[in-house]
């Protein structure tokens, strides 16, 4: 099937592994020992059946 006729990815959930209970239901979180106001770089790695490999990147602060 053609790339322009497949099902995208609108919507993905992500688990660090680890949990921890806020407003009485478990919560993922991860953590780090950067400073506050420090700028996160995340990116996620995937790859196709094609062959194609995507790596989106993004960043945040952390408050």
């Amino acid at each position: 099937m053609p790339p322009e006729q497949r099902a995208g990815t609108a919507r993905f959930e992500l688990s660090f592994g680890a949990t921890r209970v806020a407003d009485g239901r478990a919560v993922g979180f991860a953590e780090t020992t950067a400073p506050a106001g420090a700028e996160l770089r995340f990116g996620l790695w995937s790859e196709f059946v094609t062959g194609q490999i995507a790596l989106p990147t993004d960043t945040a602060l952390l408050r």
